[in-house]
Protein backbone atom coordinates (compact mmCIF):
# COMPACT_ATOMS: atom_id res chain seq x y z
CA UNK A 1 0.00 0.00 0.00
CA UNK A 2 2.68 2.49 1.13
CA UNK A 3 4.54 1.09 -2.42
CA UNK A 4 1.41 2.54 -4.66
CA UNK A 5 0.99 5.83 -2.34
CA UNK A 6 4.83 6.70 -3.38
CA UNK A 7 4.30 5.93 -7.00
CA UNK A 8 1.24 7.81 -6.91
CA UNK A 9 3.17 10.87 -5.24
CA UNK A 10 6.02 10.48 -8.20
CA UNK A 11 3.35 10.45 -10.40
CA UNK A 12 1.87 13.41 -9.07
CA UNK A 13 5.04 15.16 -8.98
CA UNK A 14 5.24 14.62 -12.92
CA UNK A 15 2.36 15.27 -13.59
CA UNK A 16 2.93 19.05 -12.37
CA UNK A 17 6.13 19.30 -14.03
CA UNK A 18 4.03 18.81 -17.15
CA UNK A 19 1.87 21.27 -16.45
CA UNK A 20 4.55 23.77 -16.13
CA UNK A 21 5.71 22.68 -19.35
CA UNK A 22 2.15 22.95 -20.99
CA UNK A 23 2.67 26.76 -22.06
CA UNK A 24 5.46 25.76 -24.42
CA UNK A 25 3.46 23.43 -26.86
CA UNK A 26 0.02 25.14 -26.61
CA UNK A 27 -1.51 28.57 -27.38
CA UNK A 28 -2.93 31.09 -25.36
CA UNK A 29 -6.74 31.71 -24.77
CA UNK A 30 -8.84 28.37 -24.93
CA UNK A 31 -6.08 26.29 -23.88
CA UNK A 32 -5.31 28.28 -20.39
CA UNK A 33 -8.85 28.55 -19.47
CA UNK A 34 -8.63 24.02 -20.05
CA UNK A 35 -5.49 23.53 -17.93
CA UNK A 36 -6.13 26.38 -15.11
CA UNK A 37 -9.68 24.50 -15.44
CA UNK A 38 -7.90 21.71 -14.55
CA UNK A 39 -5.97 22.50 -11.76
CA UNK A 40 -8.96 23.83 -9.57
CA UNK A 41 -11.00 20.72 -10.44
CA UNK A 42 -8.43 18.58 -9.31
CA UNK A 43 -8.40 20.38 -5.74
CA UNK A 44 -12.24 20.18 -5.85
CA UNK A 45 -12.33 16.65 -6.22
CA UNK A 46 -9.82 16.07 -3.73
CA UNK A 47 -11.18 18.65 -0.98
CA UNK A 48 -14.72 17.01 -1.53
CA UNK A 49 -12.92 12.84 -0.95
CA UNK A 50 -11.30 14.91 2.22
CA UNK A 51 -14.98 15.63 3.30
CA UNK A 52 -15.66 12.20 2.25
CA UNK A 53 -13.22 10.68 4.19
CA UNK A 54 -15.64 11.04 7.39
CA UNK A 55 -18.57 9.05 5.57
CA UNK A 56 -20.63 11.81 4.44
CA UNK A 57 -20.56 13.16 0.40
CA UNK A 58 -21.27 17.02 0.83
CA UNK A 59 -23.86 18.00 -2.08
CA UNK A 60 -23.76 20.69 -0.86
CA UNK A 61 -19.67 21.84 -2.30
CA UNK A 62 -21.16 23.89 -5.03
CA UNK A 63 -22.94 26.66 -2.78
CA UNK A 64 -19.40 26.38 -0.85
CA UNK A 65 -17.68 27.26 -4.03
CA UNK A 66 -19.61 29.43 -4.92
CA UNK A 67 -19.68 31.25 -1.43
CA UNK A 68 -15.93 31.46 -1.83
CA UNK A 69 -16.32 32.93 -5.33
CA UNK A 70 -18.93 35.59 -4.29
CA UNK A 71 -16.66 36.65 -1.30
CA UNK A 72 -13.20 36.94 -3.21
CA UNK A 73 -15.09 39.30 -6.28
CA UNK A 74 -16.79 41.36 -3.66
CA UNK A 75 -13.56 41.87 -1.47
CA UNK A 76 -11.64 42.93 -4.75
CA UNK A 77 -14.25 44.98 -6.75
CA UNK A 78 -15.91 46.53 -3.22
CA UNK A 79 -12.99 46.43 -0.44
CA UNK A 80 -10.19 46.92 -3.10
CA UNK A 81 -8.41 43.68 -1.22
CA UNK A 82 -5.63 42.26 -3.35
CA UNK A 83 -6.65 38.73 -4.92
CA UNK A 84 -3.93 36.74 -2.06
CA UNK A 85 -5.50 38.27 0.43
CA UNK A 86 -9.19 37.37 -1.09
CA UNK A 87 -7.94 34.01 -1.88
CA UNK A 88 -7.47 33.59 2.11
CA UNK A 89 -10.49 35.44 3.60
CA UNK A 90 -12.50 33.32 0.54
CA UNK A 91 -11.45 29.71 2.24
CA UNK A 92 -12.11 31.82 5.89
CA UNK A 93 -15.45 32.13 5.32
CA UNK A 94 -15.96 28.98 4.07
CA UNK A 95 -14.41 27.44 6.91
CA UNK A 96 -16.94 29.48 8.95
CA UNK A 97 -19.92 28.62 7.27
CA UNK A 98 -18.79 25.07 7.17
CA UNK A 99 -18.61 24.92 11.03
CA UNK A 100 -21.85 26.47 11.71
CA UNK A 101 -23.32 24.17 8.84
CA UNK A 102 -21.78 20.60 10.32
CA UNK A 103 -21.65 21.05 13.79
CA UNK A 104 -25.94 20.45 13.77
CA UNK A 105 -26.24 18.48 10.37
CA UNK A 106 -23.05 16.01 10.74
CA UNK A 107 -24.72 13.82 13.12
CA UNK A 108 -27.21 12.69 10.27
CA UNK A 109 -26.21 10.15 8.04
CA UNK A 110 -26.97 8.31 4.81
CA UNK A 111 -30.24 9.82 3.10
CA UNK A 112 -31.00 12.49 5.84
CA UNK A 113 -27.51 14.83 5.29
CA UNK A 114 -27.58 14.43 1.47
CA UNK A 115 -31.05 16.30 2.04
CA UNK A 116 -29.76 18.66 4.51
CA UNK A 117 -26.78 19.11 2.08
CA UNK A 118 -28.91 19.06 -0.60
CA UNK A 119 -30.86 21.98 0.58
CA UNK A 120 -28.33 24.05 1.72
CA UNK A 121 -26.72 24.48 -1.33
CA UNK A 122 -30.55 25.81 -2.49
CA UNK A 123 -30.72 28.23 0.26
CA UNK A 124 -27.51 29.69 -0.70
CA UNK A 125 -28.42 30.12 -4.41
CA UNK A 126 -31.59 31.34 -3.71
CA UNK A 127 -29.65 33.63 -1.10
CA UNK A 128 -27.17 35.01 -4.19
CA UNK A 129 -30.01 34.87 -6.47
CA UNK A 130 -33.22 36.71 -4.83
CA UNK A 131 -31.91 38.66 -1.27
CA UNK A 132 -29.30 41.58 -1.28
CA UNK A 133 -28.85 42.50 -5.32
CA UNK A 134 -27.64 45.49 -4.99
CA UNK A 135 -24.44 43.14 -3.37
CA UNK A 136 -24.89 39.80 -5.20
CA UNK A 137 -25.83 40.94 -8.53
CA UNK A 138 -29.80 39.51 -8.33
CA UNK A 139 -30.37 36.78 -11.80
CA UNK A 140 -27.35 38.34 -13.78
CA UNK A 141 -24.86 37.93 -10.96
CA UNK A 142 -21.28 39.73 -10.80
CA UNK A 143 -19.92 40.66 -13.98
CA UNK A 144 -16.80 42.47 -14.72
CA UNK A 145 -14.76 40.68 -12.15
CA UNK A 146 -11.01 42.17 -12.46
CA UNK A 147 -7.99 39.68 -12.57
CA UNK A 148 -4.70 40.48 -10.73
CA UNK A 149 -2.94 43.52 -11.49
CA UNK A 150 0.63 42.39 -13.36
CA UNK A 151 3.27 41.94 -10.77
CA UNK A 152 7.08 42.71 -12.20
CA UNK A 153 6.08 42.85 -15.66
CA UNK A 154 3.91 40.22 -15.45
CA UNK A 155 0.58 40.02 -16.79
CA UNK A 156 -1.93 38.23 -15.21
CA UNK A 157 -4.44 38.48 -17.32
CA UNK A 158 -6.13 34.98 -18.56
CA UNK A 159 -6.89 35.94 -22.16
CA UNK A 160 -3.35 37.38 -22.15
CA UNK A 161 -0.18 35.18 -21.40
CA UNK A 162 -0.03 32.31 -18.98
CA UNK A 163 0.76 34.56 -15.90
CA UNK A 164 -2.84 33.91 -14.06
CA UNK A 165 -2.37 29.87 -14.94
CA UNK A 166 0.90 29.70 -13.32
CA UNK A 167 -0.63 31.62 -9.51
CA UNK A 168 -3.36 29.20 -10.34
CA UNK A 169 -0.75 26.04 -10.78
CA UNK A 170 0.69 27.12 -7.66
CA UNK A 171 -1.76 27.84 -5.38
CA UNK A 172 -3.95 24.49 -6.38
CA UNK A 173 -0.37 22.39 -6.25
CA UNK A 174 0.44 23.50 -2.97
CA UNK A 175 -3.21 22.47 -2.19
CA UNK A 176 -3.26 19.36 -3.07
CA UNK A 177 -0.06 19.14 -0.98
CA UNK A 178 -1.40 20.05 2.07
CA UNK A 179 -4.56 17.59 1.46
CA UNK A 180 -2.08 15.07 0.93
CA UNK A 181 0.26 15.52 3.88
CA UNK A 182 -3.31 16.12 6.40
CA UNK A 183 -4.46 12.61 5.44
CA UNK A 184 -1.27 10.89 5.23
CA UNK A 185 1.00 12.20 7.51
CA UNK A 186 -1.12 13.63 10.23
CA UNK A 187 -3.28 12.39 13.53
CA UNK A 188 -6.70 13.73 11.50
CA UNK A 189 -6.42 11.49 8.38
CA UNK A 190 -5.60 8.36 10.04
CA UNK A 191 -8.57 9.00 12.66
CA UNK A 192 -11.13 10.01 9.49
CA UNK A 193 -9.87 7.25 7.49
CA UNK A 194 -10.70 4.98 10.97
CA UNK A 195 -14.57 6.53 11.04
CA UNK A 196 -14.97 5.75 7.83
CA UNK A 197 -14.36 1.79 8.60
CA UNK A 198 -15.91 2.23 11.23
CA UNK A 199 -17.27 4.91 13.64
CA UNK A 200 -18.31 2.46 16.39
CA UNK A 201 -15.01 0.94 16.96
CA UNK A 202 -13.55 4.18 16.39
CA UNK A 203 -15.83 5.08 19.08
CA UNK A 204 -14.65 2.16 21.27
CA UNK A 205 -11.66 3.46 21.75
CA UNK A 206 -11.73 7.09 22.39
CA UNK A 207 -12.31 9.01 19.84
CA UNK A 208 -14.79 10.99 19.45
CA UNK A 209 -16.01 11.10 15.66
CA UNK A 210 -17.95 14.31 15.40
CA UNK A 211 -14.96 16.33 16.66
CA UNK A 212 -12.51 14.95 13.37
CA UNK A 213 -16.17 14.87 11.28
CA UNK A 214 -16.21 18.80 11.67
CA UNK A 215 -12.78 19.27 11.52
CA UNK A 216 -12.93 17.02 8.27
CA UNK A 217 -15.84 18.66 6.71
CA UNK A 218 -14.38 23.12 7.59
CA UNK A 219 -11.03 22.12 5.81
CA UNK A 220 -12.48 20.21 2.84
CA UNK A 221 -14.71 23.56 2.67
CA UNK A 222 -11.75 25.96 3.21
CA UNK A 223 -10.52 24.75 -0.05
CA UNK A 224 -13.76 24.80 -1.95
CA UNK A 225 -13.73 28.74 -1.21
CA UNK A 226 -10.01 29.08 -2.30
CA UNK A 227 -10.85 27.42 -5.26
CA UNK A 228 -13.99 29.16 -5.54
CA UNK A 229 -12.13 32.92 -5.29
CA UNK A 230 -9.77 31.55 -7.77
CA UNK A 231 -12.32 30.46 -10.50
CA UNK A 232 -14.30 34.10 -10.43
CA UNK A 233 -11.05 35.83 -11.42
CA UNK A 234 -10.59 33.34 -14.11
CA UNK A 235 -14.09 33.82 -15.56
CA UNK A 236 -14.87 37.31 -14.42
CA UNK A 237 -18.39 36.83 -14.16
CA UNK A 238 -20.55 34.86 -11.63
CA UNK A 239 -23.97 33.70 -11.22
CA UNK A 240 -26.17 31.77 -8.70
CA UNK A 241 -26.96 29.30 -11.67
CA UNK A 242 -23.27 28.49 -11.83
CA UNK A 243 -23.35 26.75 -8.11
CA UNK A 244 -26.41 24.62 -8.16
CA UNK A 245 -26.90 21.20 -7.07
CA UNK A 246 -25.79 19.39 -10.49
CA UNK A 247 -21.99 21.44 -9.29
CA UNK A 248 -21.58 19.58 -6.82
CA UNK A 249 -22.63 16.14 -8.90
CA UNK A 250 -19.85 16.66 -11.35
CA UNK A 251 -17.37 16.97 -8.75
CA UNK A 252 -18.70 14.04 -7.61
CA UNK A 253 -18.51 12.17 -10.77
CA UNK A 254 -14.56 13.22 -10.57
CA UNK A 255 -14.14 11.40 -7.26
CA UNK A 256 -16.04 7.97 -8.77
CA UNK A 257 -14.41 7.81 -12.03
CA UNK A 258 -11.02 9.29 -10.72
CA UNK A 259 -11.38 6.45 -7.79
CA UNK A 260 -12.12 7.45 -4.46
CA UNK A 261 -9.85 4.73 -2.54
CA UNK A 262 -6.72 6.45 -3.15
CA UNK A 263 -5.83 10.28 -2.90
CA UNK A 264 -4.91 10.49 -6.79
CA UNK A 265 -7.81 8.87 -7.70
CA UNK A 266 -9.96 12.19 -7.74
CA UNK A 267 -7.42 14.13 -9.51
CA UNK A 268 -7.06 11.86 -12.34
CA UNK A 269 -10.73 11.30 -12.52
CA UNK A 270 -10.67 15.55 -12.63
CA UNK A 271 -8.49 15.98 -15.15
CA UNK A 272 -9.66 13.55 -17.55
CA UNK A 273 -12.98 14.72 -17.67
CA UNK A 274 -11.94 18.01 -17.81
CA UNK A 275 -9.95 17.73 -21.01
CA UNK A 276 -12.68 15.27 -22.66
CA UNK A 277 -15.32 17.59 -21.73
CA UNK A 278 -13.43 20.68 -23.11
CA UNK A 279 -12.24 19.33 -26.93
CA UNK A 280 -14.63 16.68 -27.32
CA UNK A 281 -18.26 16.03 -24.90
CA UNK A 282 -19.13 20.33 -24.99
CA UNK A 283 -19.80 20.19 -29.06
CA UNK A 284 -22.73 17.68 -27.47
CA UNK A 285 -24.81 20.17 -25.52
CA UNK A 286 -27.21 18.91 -23.32
CA UNK A 287 -26.51 15.34 -23.97
CA UNK A 288 -22.68 16.42 -22.24
CA UNK A 289 -24.27 14.77 -18.77
CA UNK A 290 -24.89 11.73 -20.96
CA UNK A 291 -21.82 11.38 -21.66
CA UNK A 292 -20.51 11.45 -18.12
CA UNK A 293 -22.89 9.39 -16.98
CA UNK A 294 -22.29 6.69 -19.26
CA UNK A 295 -18.71 6.52 -18.29
CA UNK A 296 -19.12 6.65 -14.78
CA UNK A 297 -21.39 4.11 -15.19
CA UNK A 298 -18.46 1.93 -17.29
CA UNK A 299 -16.14 2.91 -14.63
CA UNK A 300 -18.27 1.56 -12.19
CA UNK A 301 -18.81 -1.67 -13.87
CA UNK A 302 -15.62 -2.77 -15.29
CA UNK A 303 -12.86 -0.32 -12.98
CA UNK A 304 -14.31 0.16 -10.12
CA UNK A 305 -11.24 0.97 -8.35
CA UNK A 306 -10.92 3.98 -10.39
CA UNK A 307 -9.13 5.13 -13.44
CA UNK A 308 -6.25 5.78 -10.90
CA UNK A 309 -6.08 2.33 -10.76
CA UNK A 310 -5.97 1.70 -14.48
CA UNK A 311 -1.99 1.15 -14.86
CA UNK A 312 -1.81 -1.19 -11.98
CA UNK A 313 -4.66 -3.64 -13.63
CA UNK A 314 -2.77 -3.01 -17.38
CA UNK A 315 0.27 -4.39 -15.97
CA UNK A 316 -1.33 -7.24 -13.78
CA UNK A 317 -2.96 -7.64 -17.19
CA UNK A 318 0.15 -7.86 -19.45
CA UNK A 319 1.87 -9.49 -16.18
CA UNK A 320 -0.40 -12.84 -16.16
CA UNK A 321 -0.58 -13.01 -19.94
CA UNK A 322 3.20 -13.36 -19.82
CA UNK A 323 3.17 -16.02 -16.99
CA UNK A 324 0.64 -17.99 -19.32
CA UNK A 325 2.66 -17.76 -22.19
CA UNK A 326 6.23 -18.68 -20.36
CA UNK A 327 3.83 -21.69 -18.65
CA UNK A 328 2.94 -22.97 -21.89
CA UNK A 329 6.46 -22.46 -23.32
CA UNK A 330 7.36 -25.08 -20.30
CA UNK A 331 4.96 -27.41 -20.57
CA UNK A 332 5.43 -27.11 -24.56
CA UNK A 333 9.05 -28.30 -23.95
CA UNK A 334 7.87 -30.90 -21.28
Amino acid sequence: MQNKIEKGFWGFLTSIFLMVLAPAFVNTGYSTLVLSWVCLNCVMAASMRFVMLTGHVNFAYGGFVGIGAYTSALLVMRAGLPLCFAVLIAGIVCAIVALGFGLPTLKLKGAYFFMASFGFAEVIRIIFHYFFIDLFGGVDGITGIPYPGSVLGISFDPKRGWGYYYLILLICSLSLWVLYQLEHNTRLGKILMSIQQSESLAESVGITPMTYKVMGFIIGSFFAGVTGSLYSHLIGVIAPEDFTFMFSVYILMYVVIGGKGNFFGPPVGAAFLTFISSFWLKALGFWESVAFAVVMLITILFLPEGLAMLPARISSLLHGIRKTIIEDGENGTT
